[in-house]
């Protein structure tokens, strides 16, 4: 039955179709005719998504009830029952204010015949909020907005798990998901909490600090006479192991020149290889000789020079006497340091 009714109302379409264009046609009116023929045969050829997109184009540029009908049929052929539903009502309701529409009865059935089945395929949620609502109240189902004059309104929605939302300035965000049957109604409280006032942390008090007693400071305390520097000391004593120093070195000078004779003949002209060796080792060895007594004997002199002047400087903290020699010997000579400090 549901075809029949189809045919017929295409029929009519196509009637009006061809009386439009029996008139004079401006180019759109042209343009339109173009697209609303591919529509057709997008929709003959199974391909409805096509079909949608042209008609819709055609009806930006003038919309009739029988525009809206085939809209209404090819989306109710996608299972689009939502927009098969408003396509068909918008239809119907052109057709009864347009008494002079060319079969009208036909087209005025046709629409009828799509919205009552599409009815059969929707359910529907009312959003019900109270009164008067939040300012800045936003109200959304399946995350499109729902004007404010669809309050308290029936809705329709695609049967199943529908999430109905809202959201409004100083409040908590609304959310609630509800189970909608085909051809049921379920109706939605939106309860808006107003958002907890934000407690300010008291402020933190530092404990009072305790300070120690004060204690006077001591006086300052003299510091003790302070003796003799230990720097002419260690001066001294360099200078002496310089002086021990070249005593050894003198030693073995000594013994470099003995072995430097022994490798010669007794006028000391005819010598051995080695006696050129003696007498080198004899000059580096009485060369260290003159170095180290030189420094020894200055660093003495010098310790002993120090010592006596910083003496002087702290007179009254003690006497000091500075006794040194040097004593030759066959092999070498001695080095004496003595005295009372």
């Amino acid at each position: 039955m549901r075809q029949g009714i189809a045919s017929g109302a295409l029929l009519a379409t196509i009637c009006l179709w061809g009386a439009s264009a029996l008139a004079q046609e401006s180019p759109a009116d042209v343009a339109r005719r173009g697209l609303i023929v591919q529509a057709e045969a997008a929709a003959a050829a199974g391909d409805h998504a096509q079909a949608v997109q042209l008609a819709e184009r055609a009806a930006r540029l003038r919309v009739t009830p029988t525009i809206q009908y085939f809209l209404a049929r090819e989306h109710l052929a996608l299972g689009h029952p939502v927009e098969a539903l408003g396509y068909s009502g918008a239809c119907a309701r052109a057709a009864e204010a347009d008494v002079s529409l060319r079969n009208r009865d036909g087209v005025l059935q046709a629409c009828r015949a799509i919205a009552t089945e599409s009815e059969a395929r929707v359910g529907r949620v009312t959003v019900r909020v109270a009164s008067p609502p939040p300012q800045g109240l936003v109200v959304r189902v399946q995350q499109v907005e729902l004007p404010a004059t669809l309050h308290d309104v029936p809705y329709p929605v695609l049967p199943g798990v529908v999430l109905v939302e809202a959201s409004a300035p100083g409040h908590l965000p609304f959310r609630r998901e509800v189970q909608v049957a085909a051809s049921q109604t379920e109706p939605v409280e939106v309860r808006l909490e107003a958002e907890p006032a934000a407690v300010e942390p008291a402020p933190v008090v530092a404990p009072p600090v305790v300070l120690p007693p004060t204690v006077p400071a001591s006086p300052p305390v003299d510091a003790a006479p302070r003796g003799a520097s230990v720097g002419p000391w260690i001066v001294a004593g360099s200078g002496v192991v310089a002086l021990a120093l070249g005593g050894v070195f003198f030693g073995l000078a000594s013994s470099e020149r003995s072995e430097r004779i022994a490798a010669c003949d007794v006028n000391g002209l005819n010598c051995s290889p080695e006696a050129l060796t003696h007498d080198r080792r004899y000059e580096g060895y009485l060369t260290a000789t003159n170095v180290a007594l030189a420094v020894g004997a200055a660093a003495v002199l010098g310790g002993a020079t120090w010592f006596i002047v910083d003496r002087l400087t702290h007179r009254g903290e003690g006497r000091a006497t500075l006794r040194w020699g040097v004593s030759p010997l066959a092999g070498g000579l001695t080095l004496g340091l003595g005295g009372r400090f």
